[in-house]
């Protein structure tokens, strides 16, 4: 029978073939357990304290709802924890540095669609 493969092991095989695979692995290791907890706090919804209501304007003039800020937070949180240099959202105007020696930087849009939440919101 074959082995299972899981994210840590498709990781572990691949990280050790390119250049800075294990920062790599790292990170997408981050974000994968970052949208496991997102995850959980959208099933959750107004449990978690996510209500779908708008709660400011993005730098590219989109609305953003509470989700999309609590999901930023969530990626922010995880990624500072690993070898990442800085971190460009969709949901803040200028990117934050962690640090600067690292050897990635990381653009995200953290939750897109989040318009389409609200409509899935157990309220």
């Amino acid at each position: 029978m074959d082995e299972r493969v899981t994210l840590r092991s498709h990781l572990d095989r691949s990280i050790a073939q390119i250049p800075h695979g294990d920062a790599i692995g790292a990170v997408i290791e981050a974000v994968a357990t970052a949208a496991i907890e997102l995850a959980a706090v959208i099933a959750d919804g107004p449990l978690a304290g996510v209500t779908g209501q708008d709660s400011g304007i993005n730098p590219d003039g989109d609305r953003q709802k509470d989700i999309d800020i609590i999901a930023d937070n969530m990626m922010r949180r995880a990624l500072r924890a690993g070898r990442v240099a800085a971190v460009l959202s969709e949901e803040v105007e200028l990117p934050e540095t962690f640090r600067p020696e690292a050897c990635l930087c990381v653009a995200i849009d953290p939750l897109d669609g989040s318009g389409n939440i609200e409509n899935n919101l157990s309220m």
